[in-house]
């Protein structure tokens, strides 16, 4: 079990309490977080499946169920992004919900529901351009307040996984310019806002979401059930805004003691 304690995150920098871009990424990829393979499987037909969503001729077929074992988390797994800190999970959270900010095998970085980061001046707020059409699994389409929404819990300190990367942020003042344009004020100036957003305990849920015994996101795989310590099935989503994908019908993850 990884020390969860802010002096440990990953990208955390001891000499000033800020997070560093490279440390940032290289954690995540440590960590096995941003775009992770299990979401590359899920989404583009991995060979560990029941019924399997894979081909030998190279070409992905569609359908089936995957079916992946992690370690058990116990009775304390959760399925609420901002205090998630377990690889089942980490495995959990990024086939419900999308990031703002996509890491890369390579470390680098590409748009998630996030296209651009742009400062002002002396880097003290960004104005954040949000992609068009996506919606969630309920229908709602995404927008401004859903991220505002999501920071403002990010930045609860009892939400321990998601409050160090939003810490730099005035929430107080965050401003829906228009439906896909968000402005958000920082305490002191940074280069790189974009960074912070790149770690699984910052992906995106809707406005007004307490409930995470239903949780609803925009990830490729919607809610179906749940069961702590035990397992959860996810169904595809058929509205996902990566053309074509997911490939598998339905995703079930579960203690690695009942992996088949």
């Amino acid at each position: 079990v990884t020390d969860r304690s802010d002096d440990q995150r990953p990208g955390h920098d001891l000499l000033d309490g800020r997070f560093s871009r490279g440390g940032l990424l290289k954690g995540a990829a440590a960590l096995g977080i941003g775009m992770s393979p299990l979401l590359a499987a899920a989404c583009g037909g991995g060979s560990s499946s029941s019924s399997p969503a894979s081909t030998s001729a190279g070409a992905p077929k569609r359908g089936g169920q995957l079916k992946l074992g992690f370690v058990s988390g116990g009775t304390a797994e959760t399925v609420d992004p901002f205090i998630g800190v377990t690889p089942i999970d980490e495995g959990r959270i990024q086939n419900l919900y999308d990031p703002l900010v996509i890491v890369n095998p390579d470390l680098t970085t590409s748009p998630g529901l996030a296209l651009e980061w742009n400062p002002n001046s002396d880097a003290t707020a960004y104005e954040v351009k949000l992609r068009d059409g996506v919606v969630f699994h309920n229908g709602k389409s995404f927008g401004a307040e859903d991220v505002i929404y999501s920071i403002q819990q990010m930045a609860k300190p009892a939400n321990f996984g998601s409050y160090p990367f939003v810490s730099g942020i005035d929430v107080a003042n965050m401003k829906a310019v228009n439906k896909h344009l968000v402005r958000i004020p920082l305490k002191a100036p940074d280069g790189d806002l974009a960074a912070n957003f790149t770690y699984y305990n910052t992906w995106i849920v809707p406005a007004g979401q307490t409930d995470y015994k239903n949780p609803i996101g925009t990830g490729p795989f919607a809610f179906e059930s749940f069961t702590p310590g035990q397992q959860s099935v996810f169904k595809r989503n058929p509205n996902y805004w990566v053309e074509g994908k997911p490939y598998v019908d339905s995703l079930k993850i579960q203690r690695s003691e009942e992996h088949t």
